[in-house]
């Protein structure tokens, strides 16, 4: 049993009221939702109203509306996007945990700080705006006239952490080239994981045709 295009817009209706705004997670649940009511309708011989209402009970608990310490308490987001997303960040905060651990051993270990030469603090200060200036660029460019995708919301999630790193970099001096590298890495790092996210932001847009 298949369900008609009005059976799928209604489902897709129910999704859109229940918070579910990012497409990636809505055609997921779309596809999943249908077909467990097309199973519903054949195994228990129940209407598609029926079953669509067994299924919201189901379903409900997973759209409540949450919040979460580690991608900040000013958003909120149905509970089943909130984990998606929430994984994810953990993922980056290990990275960065991990980069800052190397660094520490790597410090100890070999004496960075006798690495320091103005020549290097130029390269560091011209690649930090280099940088900066391409993720400006990619941040623009995936918010205009876009679908909203929980990549997206992690690219611009990234933004203040780009910030954050620029402004440590023009901090200090030449004097001081262990630490503006270091966290010329961290934004190095962010830069690679934003354009993960931008790869596949641009692969789900162009996976359900929404370009």
């Amino acid at each position: 049993m298949k369900l008609s295009v009005e059976e799928i817009e209604i489902i897709s209706d129910y999704l859109s009221k229940s918070g579910i705004k990012q497409v990636d997670i809505k055609f997921e649940l779309l596809d999943h939702i249908a077909i467990e009511i097309e199973e519903l309708v054949v195994l228990e011989n129940c209407s598609f109203e029926e079953a669509l209402e067994k299924i919201k009970q189901k379903w409900n608990p997973f759209f409540v509306q949450s919040k979460s310490f580690h991608i900040g308490l000013i958003y909120s987001f149905p509970k089943i996007v909130l984990n998606k997303i929430e994984s994810r960040i953990k993922k980056v905060n290990l990275s960065i945990l991990l980069l800052v651990v190397l660094w520490a051993f790597c410090s100890f270990a070999f004496n960075l700080d006798l690495l320091v030469n103005q020549r290097l603090n130029s390269f560091i200060n011209y690649s930090g705006i280099a940088i900066g200036v391409v993720l400006l660029v990619v941040s623009f460019f995936i918010n205009y006239k876009s679908q909203p995708t929980t990549y997206r919301f992690l690219v611009n999630q990234s933004s203040p952490s780009i910030l954050f790193w620029l402004l440590y970099i023009y901090y200090f001096d030449y004097g001081m080239n262990s630490l503006k590298l270091f966290f010329l890495l961290l934004l190095s790092l962010q830069f690679v994981i934003v354009c993960f996210y931008v790869y596949n932001h641009i692969n789900c847009i162009k996976k359900y045709h929404l370009v």
